[in-house]
């Protein structure tokens, strides 16, 4: 949905920064962050998820997932085990793992290991729509060790993989 901010051309000289977050540990942010009721969600590569209050910058939480964080967090609804409607973070990490947590305070609702190729990379931001997360797989570093006449070369090559965004099931793998 659009949403008509004010910037224009003529107002953009007045633009000042608000407020400033360092990713700790992070030299060169990846993911594109996503914005949701009050609220930015941000991954680094260092190896965290971040909950912030969008007015603040003041960290709600923050989840520590098995590898480091280069895709953006998509944010969508989700029914939890009691019954209730909120939302959850879904993302990817370094080492193909797909999570879905808990929008509102950071705990895990799934893990799923996407691929287990040495040279696999999640970093593709994951999509949601209807109740499915659609998870891109790419591989990098292929491209070394192929100068070794040894080497099997690019026995990657790349995929799509389509989970239930409540279990973390497989639904579907396309390469």
């Amino acid at each position: 949905r659009y949403v008509d901010a004010g910037i224009t051309a003529d107002t953009i000289p007045g633009l000042r920064l608000k407020w400033a977050y360092g990713l700790p540990g992070e030299g060169q942010a990846r993911g594109q962050a996503a914005v949701m009721a009050g609220r930015l969600f941000v991954g680094n590569g260092a190896g965290a998820m971040y909950s912030l209050d969008a007015e603040s910058g003041c960290t709600y939480w923050t989840y520590l997932p098995r590898s480091g964080i280069r895709s953006a967090v998509s944010i969508a609804p989700y029914r939890y085990e009691d019954g209730r409607d909120g939302y959850a973070a879904y993302f990817v990490d370094a080492q193909a793992n797909a999570y879905a947590v808990n929008a509102q305070n950071g705990e895990v609702l799934w893990v799923r290991k996407i691929d287990d190729h040495p040279a696999i990379r999640g970093t593709g931001a994951v999509t949601v729509h209807k109740g499915r997360v659609y998870v891109p797989m790419s591989a990098v570093g292929e491209e070394s060790p192929s100068a070794n006449p040894d080497y099997a070369c690019c026995t990657f090559r790349g995929s799509v993989s389509s989970l239930d965004a409540q279990t973390g099931d497989l639904i579907w793998k396309y390469y």
